[in-house]
């Protein structure tokens, strides 16, 4: 079982290559204790709607349509007397299913995690719009590949793309490819990338890795 990082595609692959068998995500917070949890479909994360009443909203608290990425999650204890919730905020993005799972469960899935709003990066065009961008967007060009642990920092003149060592020349070519790519697809045409293949990724003194943070501000 995963909780507090998240799953990614790159790291359920290497728990099938070394266990031989599928794992299991949960989310979870200190707050309210086990929100979700995969079923034997691993196809998103069922919500325990008997323990809580969870809500994937916009900026705004107005609920987000299935299938679009919402900015935040509130959720509402039905279970603890000692400290009630009531929509209390998580800022995670999150995507609720809009179909139903082959397990036949009864309650909604969260079909993606997209990570802290914190973790987000706020891209803004020529045009004056902001384009969001979702450590989920980059694990799907990164954590895809072979590269073993990544890191995207935002920097004032653009973005530093650290893989950890070793990496192939084709891979780096892929990796490269695949963020222009992801750039073109929001409309984003003119941020440096800077591909970097470095010793050690950093991580937080509580030991977390932060897939993606901004330090344009700094």
């Amino acid at each position: 079982m995963c909780v507090a990082e998240a799953l990614t595609r790159a790291v359920r692959a290497q728990v099938r290559r070394a266990w031989g068998s599928e794992p299991f995500e949960i989310y979870s917070s200190t707050e309210t204790a086990c929100i979700g949890a995969e079923c034997h479909a691993h196809a998103g994360l069922h919500l325990f709607e008997d323990l809580l009443v969870t809500e994937v909203v916009d900026e705004d608290n107005r609920p987000a349509p299935p299938g679009t990425m919402g900015a935040k999650v509130l959720v509402s204890s039905l279970f603890s007397r000692t400290l009630p919730l009531i929509r209390y905020e998580l800022d995670d993005g999150a995507i609720v299913a809009s179909d139903d799972c082959d397990c036949r469960l009864p309650f909604r899935r969260l079909t993606k995690i997209g990570g802290r709003i914190a973790e987000t990066l706020r891209i803004v065009r020529p045009d004056g719009t902001v384009a969001n961008l979702h450590p989920t967007q980059f694990e799907d060009v990164i954590g895809l590949t072979d590269v073993k642990c990544w890191q995207v920092i935002r920097e004032r003149d653009g973005l530093r793309v650290m893989l950890l060592a070793p990496v192939s020349d084709v891979t780096r070519h892929k990796v490269a490819a695949n963020l222009r790519a992801l750039l073109e697809t929001l409309d984003i045409h003119d941020l440096p990338v800077n591909l970097e293949i470095v010793g050690d990724i950093h991580r937080t003194p509580a030991g977390k890795m932060v897939l993606v943070y901004d330090a344009s501000s700094a």
